[in-house]
């Protein structure tokens, strides 16, 4: 079975996602740390998002993997755990650029589809219900208002890198939502957007707990109607 979780930053994807996985004893994929992984891959050999010929390139060398290991999930980029590199949000922001590009989604399509044939799979990311696998037994559209999306990321990014913790405020994050919240449902490839056949859950007033309750339960339902 593919549970696919689609929804905007902040929404709590990954957690939920993760969460899910782990309660059904199901694979949990992040399609976003792949394009995160790419980004970053681009930004590390300096290669501009505007040569597309050497992007071209590093699409056919992008070695990228998922591993489970006793603290979690490990994302690999040529064998190197870059599970922390690719969070910060100049990566983020990159992603979100490259992930514009055709040829780009195209070339990493197969890729996601490929986690697929592992077995029963919790996938999460912007069009994993719509483009990737429209498939999908359970779609799962997460949403949440701005400001409390703002909020958690900003706890998200203080935890993770307490050491630049100076460089965020509420407000600077909660633009850089609304930014890319326009960027990702306006793109002419694959825009965020809830596809007819998921279930639109709203995670403002719930908890990790809940939200992840409310999934489960929503799966059960569809395996029983």
């Amino acid at each position: 079975m593919i549970i696919a979780i689609d929804g905007p930053s902040g929404t709590g994807k990954s957690t939920i996602a993760k969460k899910v996985a782990s309660k059904l004893n199901y694979l949990y994929f992040d399609t976003g740390a792949m394009y995160r992984s790419f980004a970053y891959l681009l930004s590390k050999k300096h290669i501009s998002f505007e040569d597309d010929d050497k992007i071209k390139e590093a699409l056919s060398d992008f070695d990228f993997d998922i591993q489970k290991d006793q603290s979690g999930y490990v994302f690999l980029l040529d064998s190197e755990d870059v599970s922390a590199t690719i969070r910060q949000e100049k990566i983020s922001k990159l992603a979100s650029e490259i992930a514009k590009k055709p040829y780009v989604r195209k070339w990493l399509l197969p890729v996601q589809k490929s986690f697929a044939r592992k077995g029963n799979i919790v996938c999460e990311g912007r069009d994993m219900g719509s483009v990737v696998f429209p498939e999908a037994e359970v779609k799962i559209f997460l949403t949440a208002t701005p400001e409390i999306r703002a909020e958690r990321r900003l706890k998200q990014l203080i935890e993770k890198f307490p050491e630049k913790a100076s460089a965020y405020s509420f407000e600077k994050v909660l633009e850089e939502i609304n930014a890319r919240d326009h960027q990702d449902t306006t793109r002419k490839v694959a825009p965020l957007k809830k596809v007819d056949d998921a279930y639109l859950l709203d995670t403002s007033n719930l908890t990790i707990d809940e939200i992840v309750d409310e999934v489960i339960s929503y799966k059960k339902t569809k395996e029983e109607s």
